[in-house]
């Protein structure tokens, strides 16, 4: 077994410093888990030090974590890095990718065993933790698991089925790159293939949702109420793959000590530099939360139960709020009723009183404007420059986007939670999809994005209007004086590219009398 290239070992000038070494571990079925495990310094006979298995990311690789690991060492812990089964080009070609299956929640089993009967890790106190793919499976194993008395989920999943279909829409992007990377670089293996094979024709979409659920932490979540482990999750606004409204439901409905942050940014943006050695607000508070709830587990109730959620990088004031409930973020709401056309543009407009009689119809066309930005990386941007993305309105097309646009804000508007939208809508064909875009308009016109939603239907009937409530997903952001809402409704949207409407098909949305169509936030 080597030692990693991070300077430690036996050559180190002080004994005090951790060690680390690749070692390969057996699973229970024979197949060996490649890892790195970090030995705190100064360890004496008979030591029993809390032992971490930190599940790697997608075709992570075991040293993607060795930064935190190393960190973890160095206050004594002992930290098991391991890639996880059929993940990266060095994984053991007897192990197929799981997708968080029950193998891979016996991997972690079988590495917290080889760190209490190798390393002598004290079986009162093993966390798990992870980052992304890692990070479902260490919230998963500890329903599984009445060892684990800790965890740590940063950007992972607890509902993989409503992350793959957010409102019946395949999440076309996210399921591209995790099927390509794969691909590329993992031992995929039959079942990986079946499953994207239905999510790409949508074929047998109710056994690729079975699959799901048996591989979402909210199957195990009467478990993991009863084996109380405290648990750590931390999340970004702008996730396209896994979005921050399944952390809040799931928040809600766990009854251990318990903690939930949200910050903004995609997937992993939090966390990336901190895994390249930078200061990190999310791996700070993971080494917060095993101080708190690992290392003295006399502490770990009174951990008790907190959000805490830091406002986009919009405007304004941008301190870090706390709540215990999320509802006590946005006591409020203020309403505007949609109405017809307005301005030569073709915005509809969106006021406090109610607007019915009126109609807007759309029809099927490429649009990029009316845009929640690439996957990934574009809402990095935010993290990294402080500038969420932005938008022309004026070169919205308005043939295949409705548009409402809102008076001027009269004051701050500080928005906590999921805006709802009401409207009639009456489609052409029985198949139909729509992305809902909700953007704040500044005096130079140009729009920030705040948050969106896909909605896709089958089965209607055309030309019958059906009412459309939906839920855009949760968001902080505030929106200063003078500002306006624009409310877009586009037929197209990249990240969504698996669902297209009918050629020839059109959606029209109305508001009906006795029904008026509308567009609440909540607010503090």
């Amino acid at each position: 077994m080597s030692v990693v290239g991070l300077g430690l070992g036996a050559g180190s000038a002080s004994a005090a410093l951790p060690t680390a070494k690749w070692v390969t571990i057996p699973s229970g079925d024979g197949v060996r888990l490649k890892a790195i495990v970090f030995m705190p310094g100064n360890l004496k006979p008979g030591d029993k030090p809390p032992g971490i298995a930190f599940a790697a990311a997608w075709n992570g690789g075991a040293e993607q974590n060795s930064v935190p690991s190393l960190q973890l060492a160095r206050k004594g812990y002992i930290v098991v890095s391991y890639t996880t089964r059929g993940t990266g080009i060095d994984t053991d070609k007897r192990g197929f990718v799981e997708m968080g299956g029950p193998k891979d929640i016996m991997d972690m089993r079988a590495i917290i065993d080889w760190m209490i009967t190798q390393r002598g890790a004290d079986p009162e106190r093993i966390g798990t933790a992870g980052i992304s793919y890692g990070a479902g499976i260490a919230l998963m194993a500890s329903g599984v698991d009445a060892r684990i008395k800790s965890v740590v989920s940063m950007s992972g999943w607890t509902d993989l089925g409503r992350a793959l279909f957010p409102n019946q829409t395949r999440n076309s992007w996210a399921g591209f790159i995790l099927w390509a990377s794969a691909k590329q670089a993992s031992n995929e293996g039959a079942e990986f293939n079946e499953v994207f094979n239905q999510f790409f024709q949508y074929r047998k979409s109710e056994e690729t949702l079975a699959f799901a659920r048996g591989r979402s932490a909210i199957s195990f979540l009467d478990r993991i109420n009863a084996n109380r482990p405290a648990i750590m999750m931390s999340q970004n606004w702008n996730e396209l793959a896994f979005p921050p409204d399944q952390f809040l439901d799931f928040y809600k409905d766990l009854t251990v000590p318990r903690r939930l942050y949200l910050r903004a940014g995609d997937h992993v943006g939090q966390e990336t530099f901190g895994l390249l050695g930078a200061q990190n607000a999310v791996l700070s508070r993971m080494y917060q939360w095993f101080d708190k709830t690992l290392r003295d587990p006399s502490q770990r109730d009174s951990a008790g139960a907190q959000i805490e959620i830091q406002p986009r990088a919009s405007y304004g004031d941008r301190s870090e709020e706390t709540y215990v409930n999320w509802e006590d973020a946005s006591p409020n709401s203020m309403r505007w009723h949609l109405g017809g056309v307005m301005n030569k543009k073709g915005d509809g407009s969106a006021t406090a009183a109610p607007s019915t009689g009126w109609s807007t119809k759309i029809k099927p066309g490429f649009n990029v404007v009316n845009h929640v930005g690439g996957p990934i990386v574009s809402h990095w941007t935010e993290v990294w420059w402080g500038r969420p993305i932005w938008t022309e309105p004026k070169y919205i097309d308005r043939k295949t986007t409705a548009t409402w646009l809102s008076d001027p804000m009269p004051g701050w508007v500080k928005m906590r939670g999921a805006p709802k939208v009401h409207v009639t809508v009456t489609p052409s064909h029985a198949k139909g999809f729509l992305n809902l875009v909700l953007w704040s308009v500044g005096a130079n016109n140009s729009g920030r994005h705040i948050t969106h939603a896909p909605i896709t239907w089958r089965g209607r009937t055309p030309g019958k209007p059906f009412t459309l409530d939906l839920e855009l997903r949760p968001n902080a952001f505030n929106i200063p004086p003078g500002h306006r809402l624009l409310l877009g409704a586009s037929t197209y949207e990249l990240n969504y590219y698996l669902e297209q409407n009918e050629p020839g098909s059109t959606i029209t949305f109305s508001s009906p009398d006795g029904d008026p169509s509308w567009l609440e936030l909540p607010t503090r």
